[in-house]
């Protein structure tokens, strides 16, 4: 009757020592769930915060570029383009200071020429087309010419009036680009990428991208 009891009362040790330890398990795990969840929260809304002031200042920055060619833009005429090698190597001294790869004079059909005096066809490339449209933009990545490493152009129409008779672009390494943006506060979070409404990449940092 003794050891009976006593086999009894070891079961109930047991089994008390057994929901003890499922105790602590499901604890443990909610704990490590409850923190999870909080550094979560918390990481989202300090990469919410980061974004939007980042956001707000890279704006400013295409914003201020984009202005600066649309100025320039404004001292193109129609008999400037006549002379198209002449306008465009007015600007060589300007793609120098800023660090762009190339800028470029370039007609409604599409024929552009660089500063240096290369000459290229852009007629296909999106920039241009929203440029000829009216629409001062900078692209997302983009190949450069000779397949090195990626660019992003600045592109801004060229108006005589209320015509469109050209486009200004420049086109500026993705590393330089990315540098531009002052994005380094968001690199605490892992890999940076700027993204525009339809998915497409317009900057990226992942240990160092690059740029026509």
């Amino acid at each position: 009757m003794i050891r009976s009891k006593e086999k009894m009362s070891l079961k109930s040790a047991v089994y008390g020592v057994f929901c003890l330890w499922i105790a602590v398990i499901f604890s443990s795990l909610f704990i490590n769930w409850y923190i999870s969840k909080k550094s979560e929260e918390y990481i989202l809304n300090s990469i919410r915060n980061a974004s939007a002031n980042v956001g707000f200042e890279a704006k400013e920055v295409v914003l201020h570029r984009l202005q600066e060619l649309e100025t320039m833009a404004e001292y193109i005429t129609k008999d400037n383009l006549s002379n198209l090698s002449a306008v465009a190597e007015k600007f060589e001294t300007f793609r120098r200071e800023y660090g762009l790869r190339h800028i470029a004079v370039t007609l409604p059909n599409g024929d552009s020429c660089l500063s240096t005096g290369q000459m290229v066809n852009i007629r296909e490339m999106q920039y241009f087309q929203k440029a000829l449209n009216g629409e001062s933009n900078v692209s997302y990545l983009l190949p450069s010419s000779d397949g090195s490493t990626p660019i992003n152009v600045y592109s801004v129409p060229i108006w005589d009036d209320n015509e469109i008779i050209g486009v200004l672009w420049a086109s500026i390494g993705s590393n330089e680009f990315y540098r531009s943006l002052n994005l380094t506060s968001l690199e605490q979070y892992g890999q940076t990428y700027v993204i525009t409404v339809d998915g497409n990449i317009v900057s990226e940092k992942k240990r160092l991208s690059t740029g026509i």
